[in-house]
């Protein structure tokens, strides 16, 4: 013979606050007529049945409780159906995470972009991520500067809760979407978007609403679009560099990183960016006290009392004991030798007006840099005056 199992007794079933599981000895009773009074529990349930209803406490706080004569089929129903249809509202924030290369190209740059504003305007957070493999770890430079440009493009849309980290063989960057960005099950009437921060190097071509113009697929504009990046990189890294073991280092570079170049492009494009470093008065620009692909943002005040947003990136910055200079390098174009491009012109007189109230005891000079020449050229602060006066004008 089996010996029985010492299990537990099963309790009954029991409703609480229901009918004769009321432990209240009155109750406020609200009966389908609308009326409603205070009476002992037992002549609340005898009424409740004589209607072939339940009695249901439905709010045990009050005092006394309140009680309501219901069917309780029903009211479980109805309780059930309230409770799934706030679940149903509730939006649950998912991180979604995004993975980069430090050298991710542009189209799959944008593919992320697009699924990026997707994420925020459902109201998810973004985790954009940049993954280093091998050597690819010393150059942790790239993976923050494409990381603070992906958040650039997504102002409007959301905003970074920190500054990008690095974390083992990684960077990595939150972005949590804005109010305005999320995209409400009821649209909100007389409520648009904020405005997107004006970028610098654009301002002029967006205020006169100008299409850009479409890129050359040809392998030539290809190559001529690397040769400025790679540029770019070299006078970012190689002031960094010792004096003497900056041809060397180049050549490494442009071999490594440059290899799709004509052989014929990439020493000429050495050849430019030592010229760079060699400029007499750029000693400052590229010495210990300057920084590259400085992040730019917030409000400038413009000439006629306006406030204008704008977001983004200084090539070169230096701050001495008596001016800051701001440079702008030019990569692929050559110096036509006439007057400056309004557009240049607008760019850095932006630039100088973000930077100018945050070193008030300091002046602030602007330098163009050409790398195919090479030459430098200070812009005068009339010019940049008059520049700042058309943005304003363009944007009025």
């Amino acid at each position: 013979m089996i010996p029985g199992r010492n299990f537990p007794p099963r309790k009954p079933s029991r409703r609480e606050n229901v009918n004769e599981s009321i432990r209240a000895r009155e109750v406020r009773a609200v009966f389908p007529d609308g009326t409603a009074e205070v009476m002992p529990t037992a002549a609340a349930l005898r009424r409740a049945q004589e209607l072939g209803l339940d009695l249901v406490v439905v709010s045990p706080t009050a005092v006394p409780p309140v009680a309501k004569a219901i069917d309780y089929g029903q009211y479980q129903y109805e309780l059930k159906k309230k409770q799934h249809d706030a679940k149903k509202k509730q939006h649950v924030v998912q991180v979604k995470e995004l993975k980069f290369r430090p050298n991710t190209d542009e189209h799959d740059y944008d593919f992320k972009k697009v699924h990026a504003i997707r994420f925020l305007q459902e109201g998810n957070r973004v985790k954009a991520l940049v993954q280093f493999r091998g050597r690819e770890i010393a150059h942790t430079d790239l993976g923050r500067k494409l990381l603070l440009r992906f958040a650039e493009d997504l102002i409007g849309f959301g905003a970074i809760d920190g500054m990008p980290r690095l974390e083992g063989r990684s960077f990595h960057v939150l972005i949590s979407p804005v109010k305005a960005a999320v995209k409400a099950t009821t649209p909100a009437p007389h409520e648009a978007l904020p405005a997107r921060p004006l970028s610098p190097s654009n301002a002029l071509n967006a205020a006169d609403r100008l299409e850009p113009a479409p890129r050359d697929p040809g392998s030539f504009a290809k190559q001529a679009a690397q040769a400025g990046r790679l540029a770019h990189a070299l006078l970012q890294y190689l002031p960094k560099v010792a004096l003497e073991a900056r041809p060397q280092t180049a050549e490494r570079f442009l071999s490594l990183r440059g290899a799709t170049l004509d052989p014929e492009r990439r020493i000429r494009l050495q050849n430019e960016v030592l010229g760079v470093l060699a400029l007499p008065g750029l000693n400052a620009l590229f010495g210990p006290d300057s920084q590259a692909e400085v992040a730019v943002g917030g409000q400038i005040a413009l000439p006629d009392g306006k406030k204008l947003a704008i977001s983004g990136q200084i090539d070169r910055l230096s701050v001495g004991a008596n001016e800051v200079v701001i440079a702008d390098f030019k990569t692929g174009t050559p110096h036509s030798g006439g007057s400056m491009p309004s557009a240049y012109l607008a760019q850095l007189a932006m630039y100088r007006a973000a930077v100018a109230p945050l070193y008030p005891d300091k002046a602030v000079r602007c330098v163009l840099v050409w790398t195919e020449g090479p030459l430098a050229e200070d812009v005068d602060s009339a010019a940049l005056d008059a520049a700042l006066l058309d943005v304003a004008r363009a944007h009025s």
